[in-house]
């Protein structure tokens, strides 16, 4: 991410506004006076100021997924919406709430909008999660496609967790595998069982349909493009099916800071006068509490955005929707 900054507006309302992602420069120096007094010796050290500037509509990709209303589709709208409401319901508050991340990401990639909804369906949003697989955060992804994709993946930094660098690696791998099959039913299929897997059933009919094919998928995907289809659904007719959300949007302010040693989150947490839980739940990539030398964690700051310095001709996209 280098010592880039991103400038981050959230726009008060839900009308008509720009979403972008707007970063400049800039950089501290942490001494030993200003983190414990004498006592600690600190390097210099550089942070990025980042800021999410969001706006909360969907609609905003001409791209769309085409919903077909097969008997699997029906059967997993009337489980969603009779039987797992609650998930249903706290899955898109969720997807809500990150918008201003993903939705920038998708859009640098032309993806649907509508992908900011597939989390649900591998996780439930949850950023901690961990399959039997070994998938891991809210895009569940395997240890090696996340490396493949320029993530850190050891046992003290693990990017698979971090909401906004998963997101990058997850909304490339999707837009290399339309690249690759041209249909978003086969990329749905193939996000979930492999590229390999897609390629060896259609093998004999590279134009054929993801519907005609379905039986020769393994069993979980023959499922996983219907339960989608579904929610996508139960989304666009969220009042008919009196789907009741609560619409709040991540709105910190967030430095990133690069230490030039090891340091423990709860130190760092101390030295910026932030609470440690809410440092932890910022930076769950982070895995044994101690921020690796080379390593970053990202601090919320709550002061007011400056607009003038936001919107000058240095400010250029850079680690959500950069160029």
């Amino acid at each position: 991410m280098g010592t880039k900054s991103l400038k981050n507006y959230l726009i008060k309302g839900f009308g008509i506004g720009l979403l972008g992602i707007l970063f400049s420069s800039c950089s501290a120096e942490i001494t030993n006076a200003s983190l414990y007094g004498n006592n600690y010796a600190y390097k210099k050290a550089t942070y990025n100021k980042l800021i999410i500037n969001y706006h909360p509509i969907y609609g905003n990709n001409p791209q769309a997924l085409n919903l077909i209303y097969t008997n699997d589709v029906k059967k997993y709208i009337n489980y969603f919406v009779y039987q797992d409401r609650g998930f249903i319901e706290r899955g898109i508050e969720k997807a809500i709430y990150y918008s201003p991340i993903i939705l920038p990401i998708l859009k640098k990639y032309n993806l649907p909008s509508d992908f900011i909804y597939l989390p649900i369906i591998e996780s439930g949003y949850n950023q901690y999660s961990v399959s039997s697989t070994g998938a891991a955060g809210i895009w569940q992804l395997m240890p090696q496609t996340a490396r493949d994709y320029g993530l850190v993946v050891n046992n003290q930094i693990d990017e698979r967790f971090d909401i906004i660098k998963s997101t990058e690696a997850a909304a490339h791998y999707l837009s290399d595998l339309y690249n690759q099959f041209g249909d978003w039913n086969k990329v749905l299929a193939a996000y979930n069982c492999g590229p390999y897997c897609v390629s060896s059933v259609f093998k004999e009919d590279p134009q054929g349909s993801f519907w005609a094919f379905k039986n020769s998928f393994p069993p979980e995907t023959q499922q996983y493009v219907p339960k989608f289809l579904a929610l996508l659904d139960i989304i666009k007719n969220a009042k008919y099916f009196g789907i009741k959300i609560k619409k709040q949007y991540f709105n910190y302010t967030l430095h990133i800071y690069r230490p030039d040693s090891p340091q423990e989150l709860k130190n760092i947490a101390l030295a910026y006068n932030v609470n440690y839980y809410l440092l932890k739940r910022l930076n769950p990539q982070i895995r044994q509490d101690v921020v690796p030398a080379g390593g970053y964690v990202y601090i919320p700051s709550f002061g007011k955005p400056n607009y003038e310095e936001a919107y000058t001709k240095d400010s250029i996209r850079g680690l959500i929707a950069g160029e």
